[in-house]
């Protein structure tokens, strides 16, 4: 190989493999390596002394190519990204996807402002937008709380689930749903509607959702509430609720609840408040039929002091009669307490309340306290308290010490002349006055007035201040009500040869002998309406219980174990037994005398007693008879000596 000048290195090479390839060549062990310069020599053939060592830098080279890889794949990725993410993004805002919920529309055709309880209409709309074809689906509307059936009012309406078939693309379905709504006016009432609906060819389950709004634009229900502007503390209150039907339907369970202020006392309320004091049942309201709540209370509070009372009217909770499920009608009315420049209490009958209960023909004692509220002297006093009421018998009015009854107008009064105290009322002075009067006694005429009698007394006390040497007159009132309970009358009889029954066995009865009685009650009630009325008597142990009773729909029991007879009335209205029949039952039993017996009047009954709620008072009223013996006066076969018992 010719020597190439401009590689040196080259030049080396050839020698290097001569000697190791040629006969002639010297043993390579006895050549001496010469001595090198590592500077010269590195320089020569361009080494620089600092480079790295070979396996650092095959690491390196090692890296870089990792390195790049790692990179490409990276940079292939996010290509890959952005190409699928600009792919979906054309696919769905270019709407050319398969199914989506934005491309199915709900739309609502019907009336926006309907009267509370009108029938209304409505056509729900499903409309596909998709390029493929609804399968199947459902549809579900919620309704407002209160709703009620199109074709039962009665039945509260809750939700209605309604299946659909297929719709195709770009077409439509249309379901049409009625309901009743209620609530009070001006109120808006929310219909929810949803659709769960799959695709051709999919198991997956899509969703759309909407909400319709209803005004109610009348109520069904009107209320008015009367309430005094301005009281005294301490003075009783009456307010007047007039609630009447606005609806050509029947409005079921319908209640009326007061809330009332802090400071207001409870006294009474006509009629009697179903539950708490507070709630009223009114049941079922007939159209154009109207209800009148009074109640009457007493409000405590301090001067100039502001008071609200609430009152609600609407249909019952289903489950809950006591809970309002739907308001018809909500009023507020403000009450402002002043204090009274004369205070007045006025009591009736010694129980420390203004409020009463008499019974026909009773008398009733009435006290009036005043005070002199006022920081300076109130002058020429005049007190007056009137009567009036169907109830009132003006001849039993007796007016206390310095009193003038004018029956002329029903008043009883006093004043200076007649009781000096009332010249001149020192500030804090205070004093009383008394009276008494009387109810009428039961007779067909007072029969006549009809039910709820009662006798009102309003009392009224004015004077005289001097402010500022300007006379000023001063007045105050204040009420009681004295209510005409009831009479419940109850009347038994035993008989042999009359009645439902046919009875058996030996007149006068015999000893060790079975002789049968006819047991006969009747019922009396004058001037309020009864419920619950309960009638009970005991059969003594000779005595048994033979099962017939007649009518066979009155509610007549007996109980083996305590012996007791059982006559349950639910409710007995005024005038029974006076302008009417009187409640009549019978049943039969039978004697079985022993010998120790003999010659005594043994008792067919215990005592007779009765219990019932008069429903204008509030109070339970009562009345006992004695017991029933063989001693038949009322039965036409009777004769002297038919009671003994004979051998």
């Amino acid at each position: 190989m010719a020597f190439n000048p401009l590689n040196p290195k080259e030049e080396k090479i050839n020698d290097l493999e001569r000697d190791l390839y040629s006969r002639d060549a010297q043993e390579i062990t006895t050549k001496q390596r010469p001595a090198l310069s590592p500077h010269e020599k590195m320089s020569q053939y361009g080494w620089k002394q600092d480079e790295k060592p070979v396996a650092e830098v095959a690491e390196e080279t090692h890296q870089v190519e990792k390195g790049s890889i790692i990179t490409k794949i990276f940079l292939a990725s996010v290509v890959f990204f952005v190409v699928a993410a600009g792919i979906a993004a054309y696919i769905i805002l270019g709407g050319f996807n398969v199914i989506s919920s934005k491309n199915v529309d709900i739309s609502v055709r019907g009336l926006i402002s309907v009267a509370a309880g009108e029938d209304i209409s409505l056509d729900i709309i499903v409309k596909n937008n998709n390029n493929a074809a609804l399968e199947s689906g459902t549809m579900y509307v919620q309704y407002p709380e209160g709703a009620r059936m199109a074709d039962d009012v009665t039945r509260e309406l809750i939700r209605d689930q309604i299946p659909f078939e297929g719709v195709p693309a770009g077409g439509t379905i249309t379901k049409t749903v009625h309901a009743v709504l209620f609530g009070q006016k001006d109120s808006v009432q929310q219909i929810k509607i949803s659709t769960d609906y799959k695709a051709v060819g999919s198991n997956a389950t899509f969703s759309k959702e909407k909400t319709y709004e209803i005004t109610i634009k009348s109520s069904p229900i009107l209320m008015t509430v009367d309430v005094p502007k301005e009281v005294n503390s301490g003075q009783e209150i009456a307010i007047t609720i007039d609630v009447a039907s606005n609806s050509n339907t029947i409005v079921r369970n319908l209640l009326v609840k007061a809330e009332y202020p802090f400071g207001f006392n409870f006294i009474s309320s006509s009629p009697d408040a179903s539950f708490d004091k507070n709630i009223w049942r009114i049941g079922d309201f007939n159209p154009k039929e109207k209800r009148t709540i009074v109640i009457r209370g007493r409000i405590d509070g301090q001067n100039e002091e502001e008071r609200t009372f609430r009152f609600t009217t609407g249909t019952a909770k289903e489950n809950d009669e006591k809970v309002l499920a739907v308001d018809y009608v909500s009023v507020q009315e403000p009450l402002f307490i002043k204090k009274p420049f004369i205070g007045l209490k006025l009591v009736l009958g010694g129980n420390d309340s203004s409020e009463s209960v008499v019974s026909a023909g009773e008398k009733i004692q009435g006290t009036l306290y005043w005070t002199n509220n006022l920081p300076i002297t109130i002058n020429d006093a005049q007190i007056d308290v009137t009567l009036s009421g169907a109830g009132l018998d003006r001849a039993q009015v007796q007016p206390g010490v310095g009193g003038f009854f004018r029956s002329v107008d029903n008043t009883i009064h006093w004043d200076k002349n007649s009781l000096p105290d009332l010249q001149s009322l020192e500030p804090g002075e205070s004093g009383i006055v008394s009276f008494t009067f009387g109810s009428r006694a039961a007779s067909q005429d007072l029969l006549a007035q009809g039910r709820d009698l009662n006798i009102s007394v309003e009392a009224a006390a004015k004077g005289t201040r001097v402010q500022g040497n300007v006379p000023q007159e001063v007045r105050s009132t204040a009420s009681g009500l004295a209510k005409i309970g009831t009479s419940l009358v109850i009347n038994g009889r035993a008989l042999y040869s009359i009645g439902p029954f046919e009875n058996t066995g030996p007149m006068p009865p015999r000893v060790e002998r079975k002789t049968t009685y006819t047991v006969a009650l009747n019922l009396s009630n004058a001037f309020n309406d009864v419920s619950n009325i309960i009638l009970t008597t005991e059969l003594p142990p000779y005595v048994r219980w033979t099962g017939k009773i007649s009518p066979a729909s009155e509610q007549l029991q007996y109980n083996d174990s305590t012996r007791t007879v059982t006559w349950t009335i639910p409710d007995l209205r005024a005038g029974v037994g006076y302008i009417s029949p009187s409640k009549e039952a019978h049943f039969q039993i039978e004697l079985e005398p022993s010998l120790n017996q003999e010659g005594s009047t043994p008792d067919l009954t215990t005592d007779l007693r009765v219990s019932g709620r008069d429903q204008f008072t509030g109070l339970t009223v009562s009345s006992n008879k004695p017991s029933l013996n063989t001693r038949l006066t009322t039965d036409p076969t009777y004769r002297t000596g038919n009671e003994k018992i004979s051998r």
